[in-house]
Order: structure tokens, then C-alpha cells, then sequence
């Protein structure tokens, strides 16, 4: 049954998730930005949100990289952001779920990395949709 249902998500669900978060995300990214994607999986919605807008420069964070990315991935350790600070433009947190160990010097923070953010949650998303 496990089978059955992870291939209808793939197939079906997934294709298009994806469509519709970089449908609701493109526009609201700033012309030519530089963008990281924090937790950016395979880099799939990013990618979508490339095909979108060829303006952009996205390049993903990720603590379990997995598969072929589609965009350029860097590892993350879940602490430390492995870029200087304000080295992007905007920041995509998309189905990221953090978890900052008590007494962690530096918490991941999308102002460590950016000068403004676009803090979207899969609730306000869904709100969206």
C-alpha cells in the first residue's frame, strides 16, 4: 500500500505542489535577486520558480541531500549557514522545519543571510491557494 501511495505523490501530487508554490512564490521574489533556499530538498520547487523567472539566482542549503539536486546545493549543517552574512537578496524557507539545539551560538536565521526576508509557511501558502 506504502507502494502504491509514495507513486501516486510522485506522480500526481508532487508535480503539482511544486507548480502551484512557485506559481504563488515567483512574483513575490525581487527582480534579479540573488536567492537562498533553505532546506531546498532536490531543489525542485526552485527550480520551477527558475523556469518562472530566468532573472533569478538560486542556490539551496541542505542538511539531508538527497537525489540529483536540481539546483546548485550546498550542505548545511542545521547550525551554522555556510554563506556570509547578506550574501542573498531574499530567502525561501518552503516546508522547513528547524530545530536549534539549546545554547547554539548562531540559530539559522534568514537575517543572517539576507536583508529582507519572505517568511512563508505551508499554512500561509495553503491560505494562498
Amino acid at each position: 500500500m506504502a507502494d502504491i501511495t509514495g507513486s501516486i505523490h510522485e506522480r500526481y501530487v508532487a508535480p503539482r505542489r511544486i507548480k502551484i508554490l512557485a506559481s504563488l512564490l515567483a512574483p513575490l521574489l525581487p527582480q534579479s535577486a540573488r536567492v537562498v533556499d533553505v532546506g531546498c530538498g532536490d531543489g525542485a520547487v526552485s527550480q520551477a520558480i527558475l523556469r518562472l523567472r530566468p532573472d533569478l539566482r538560486i542556490e539551496g542549503i541542505e542538511v539531508l541531500p538527497r537525489g540529483t539536486p536540481e539546483i546548485r546545493v550546498s550542505a548545511y549543517d542545521g547550525r551554522y549557514i555556510p554563506f556570509s552574512d547578506r550574501s542573498f537578496d531574499a530567502v525561501l524557507f518552503v516546508d522547513v522545519v528547524t530545530a536549534v539545539r539549546h545554547g547554539s551560538t548562531r540559530a539559522p536565521s534568514e537575517a543572517a543571510i539576507s536583508e529582507e526576508a519572505l517568511p512563508l509557511s505551508a499554512t500561509m501558502i495553503s491560505a494562498l491557494m
